[in-house]
């Protein structure tokens, strides 16, 4: 027994040692391929760091090739440009622009025909040329122009000097009419240049000039201007005329002047050129009144009219014809006026013959109210041919006649003179 414990025990220790022998292989298995494959990792990095590296080095080969094709092309191409920019600066034509202030002008390059400023040529052969500007009024220009073929020759701005001068012309009010004429013209000559205000008269030969203005209704006046090379000079003037204050009593009076209606009293007209004047003054009931008075530059005149009522009678002194009876029919006379009545009456003739206005005073003691009343009637129905005053037009009159009563018809008794 003892014998085969032992045999055992032996046996158990030599499995345990060929397991733990085994696992070492398996172990050491283990490590050598985890460092095969690290290995390998470590080699596949490096693999792929050279292939990068390859590719690196091989792209800039090729950027370093390209490079070299581009800089041999553009030495090619600057070799070409140079050859061709030489060949087109020297045969090529080129491009002229000319441009001048004012435009319009006449520009000739070398013997070739004129053109009109502003223009561009491309036509213009490589070489100096000679420009020559001209222009009515401004003096002539002359330069030299350096064409490159295929370029731009560009002058810039040829501000033209005038060989005359200019004469700026206004007038308050503007639109009135002026003539530009040399001072020392013949009479009667045709002016330089005429037109309405405001205008500039350019290309005026140096000298000296009047500026005449004409305006209806008012005097010419003129102002002497001095005109110089390439100068411009100033002619104005203001027409500040008179004004004329018209008022009339009373007022409201339609005023006209030459049949034409300027206001109602009171008004102003300013602005009126020098001259005499003449106003109508009209207000209904009254006599129509003319007043005149002469406008004086930068014063002021009043014309009043004092209006004279239709109504109004005229003073005796004005009186040139008296009025003449043509209807004077007697007063009834009735039992109750008394022989030996009297009245005065006083009354109007108007303008048309008839009769207004009657009117009595009871003052001597034979007066008598109804006599008087009853000779009134009587006037109201009488007719005259009107009073005609200092301008030959009829006029009211007063006139007053005195009538009694008589015991006998007397024939051919004077008015007044009445019996029962």
């Amino acid at each position: 027994m003892i014998g085969v414990y032992f045999y055992m025990d032996g046996k158990s220790k030599a499995i345990a040692a060929e397991e733990q022998r085994v696992a070492e292989v398996a172990k050491q298995q283990k490590e050598r391929d985890a460092e095969k494959r690290a290995a390998e990792a470590r080699l596949r990095e490096i693999q792929a760091d050279a292939e990068k590296q390859r590719k690196q080095a091989e792209a800039e080969r090729l950027v370093a090739m390209e490079q070299a094709r581009k800089q041999a092309e553009e030495q090619t191409r600057q070799k070409l440009s140079e050859q061709f920019d030489a060949e087109r600066k020297t045969k090529f034509p080129g491009i002229l622009v000319v441009t001048t202030q004012p435009t319009g002008a006449s520009v000739t390059i070398d013997t070739d025909l004129p053109r009109t400023s502003p223009f561009s040529l491309n036509t213009v052969q490589p070489g100096k040329h000679r420009v020559s500007i001209s222009l009515p009024g401004y003096e002539s220009f002359e330069t030299t122009a350096d064409i490159v073929g295929g370029e731009t020759t560009d002058l810039g701005m040829i501000q033209l000097q005038k060989a005359a001068g200019t004469v700026d012309i206004s007038s308050t009010p503007a639109d009135v009419l002026y003539n530009l004429r040399l001072a020392n013209a013949p009479a009667g000559s045709a002016p330089f240049r005429t037109g309405r205000t405001p205008f500039k008269v350019d290309d005026v030969p140096p000298g000296d000039y009047l500026v005449v203005y004409q305006r209806l209704g008012w005097q010419d006046h003129a102002v002497p201007v001095q005109v110089s090379k390439g100068k411009t000079v100033t002619a104005s003037y203001e027409y500040k005329g008179g004004s004329v204050v018209l008022t009339s009593y009373p007022a409201g009076a339609q005023v006209t002047r030459g049949g034409i209606a300027v206001g109602v009293t009171p008004v102003t007209l300013s602005g009126l050129p020098p001259q005499k004047v003449e106003y109508e003054f009209n207000l209904v009931g009254y006599e129509k009144a003319t007043v005149s008075g002469t406008v004086v530059d930068n014063q002021s005149v009043t014309l009043n009219a004092s209006l004279l009522s239709f109504d109004r009678v005229t003073l005796p002194r004005d009186i040139k014809t008296q009025p003449k009876a043509l209807v004077q029919g007697a007063p009834k006379i009735d039992p109750a006026i008394p022989v030996g009545s009297t009245i005065t009456i006083t009354f109007v003739v108007d303008r048309s013959g008839s009769t207004r206005d009657h009117t009595f005073q009871l003052k001597e003691k034979t007066d008598n109210a109804v006599f008087a009343q009853r000779c009134i009637d009587a006037i109201k129905l009488w007719k005259y041919s009107p009073a005609i005053g200092l301008e030959g037009k009829p006029i009211n009159v007063k006139l007053s006649i005195p009538f009694n009563v008589s015991a006998q018809q007397t024939d051919g008794a004077p008015p007044g003179m009445f019996t029962r």
